[in-house]
């Protein structure tokens, strides 16, 4: 029986930690730049977390997947685990969008889509072509679909506008290429609010999401098979230097995009997460030093359910009324902001956020409570 990988555990639960850096600051107006995401081409420390859990997904899902065949559980009940789980995920996202967004009773623009939502469409896509193809064929489709997709949104004209041009932003006058015309034209109003006319997780971009759980699932393939951990320091480090000179390459005449999920995008991200668990598994797993990364596996050891709560209680924060603010704003403006400067009082805060819940999350992993689909 494959040990659990805590290396793995660690990464996922640095991911987590950093979405919440990122996504519930005490205040949007002044942040350091490390914690925003890039307004539309290049790449900032923020956008590879997404990616980050993306990669994570694939090693896992291998893991998964492999030990139900061991079991001789047949392949059809591995299905209906895989869309039943997917469908739940995607249910999930929902209901975070339901609680969170302030729709009121109009739900002509709850968003569709989200980042849960998009997990759960690629787990489906991604869990079906890991289980009907060779590894050989795994990897030939996943370079036709990103050779695939730089071709669509690179050459194909955008409908009311012309040759795509990938280095503007969309906005409700312009849409310069064909993912947010796309988003535009299925989802119209039902995208996310800041982003409009398109979804940051719309729908032609989650096609080449793909390739970053692809480059996951073949680690996790490599992982399984047991070398020594000697060889797998060095696969993992090459591979993931490799991948992101051949990314940042591509990025020359297909540039990093995350809000495109662009092949250049999948390949750094790739790349920098293969780095990333190699000096994870060096430290973790080959040199058994644990402790000083125990607050990260809070966090990993229940990924799903501590990026649910979050989300819900960091979206009712804004939505409990005190007076005539917000929760929000309250504990902000009080706790944080009456004797911090503005720019410190917010991440002050995220990190207040942060300890808050690994309190709860301290007392699960303590008793071994693990909240799976």
């Amino acid at each position: 029986m494959q040990k659990r990988l805590i290396s793995l555990d660690i990464f996922r639960g640095l991911c987590v930690i950093g979405m919440i850096l990122v996504d519930y600051p005490g205040t949007w107006e002044t942040r350091f730049p490390i914690f925003e995401h890039c307004a539309w081409q290049g790449i900032t420390t923020a956008d590879f977390i997404f990616p980050g859990f993306m990669f994570i997904m694939g090693v896992s899902m291998v893991f998964s997947i492999k030990s139900r065949l061991e079991k001789g559980i047949s392949k059809n009940k591995i299905y209906s685990k895989i869309f039943t789980r997917g469908f739940l995920l995607i249910v999930i996202g929902y209901i975070i969008e339901l609680i969170t967004q302030d729709v009121g009773h109009d739900f002509s623009t709850i968003r569709l889509l989200g980042v849960l939502q998009r997990i759960g469409i690629v787990y489906i896509l991604a869990s079906l072509l890991y289980l009907n193809t060779n590894k050989r064929y795994f990897i030939v489709v996943n370079i036709i679909l990103l050779l695939l997709y730089w071709a669509v949104i690179t050459l194909i004209p955008v409908p009311g506008y012309g040759k795509p041009n990938l280095a503007i932003l969309p906005t409700p006058e312009i849409i310069p290429n064909l993912a947010a015309w796309i988003d535009h034209v299925v989802l119209g109003n039902k995208v996310f609010f800041w982003s409009k006319p398109y979804d940051p997780e719309g729908i032609l971009s989650t096609i080449p999401v793909i390739g970053s759980v692809s480059i996951g699932i073949l680690t996790g393939n490599f992982l399984r098979k047991n070398p020594s951990q000697k060889n797998v320091i060095k696969t993992l480090s090459v591979s993931g230097i490799i991948l992101l000179i051949v990314g940042l390459l591509w990025s020359l005449v297909f540039a990093l995009n995350k809000q495109l999920w662009t092949g250049s995008f999948v390949l750094v991200t790739g790349g920098a997460s293969l780095l990333l668990l190699s000096v994870f598994y060096y430290i973790v797993e080959v040199k058994h030093i644990e402790k000083p990364f125990l607050f990260f596996r809070y966090y990993g050891y229940n990924a799903l359910l501590s990026f649910s709560l979050v989300a819900i209680s960091g979206g009712l924060l804004y939505k409990i009324p005190v007076g005539d603010m917000s929760l929000q704003d309250f504990l902000f403006n009080n706790l944080f902001d009456s004797w911090l400067p503005e720019i410190h009082a917010s991440y002050v805060f995220s990190f207040a956020f942060l300890f808050v819940w690994a309190i709860f999350f301290r007392f699960l992993f303590n008793r071994k409570i693990a909240v799976k689909l």
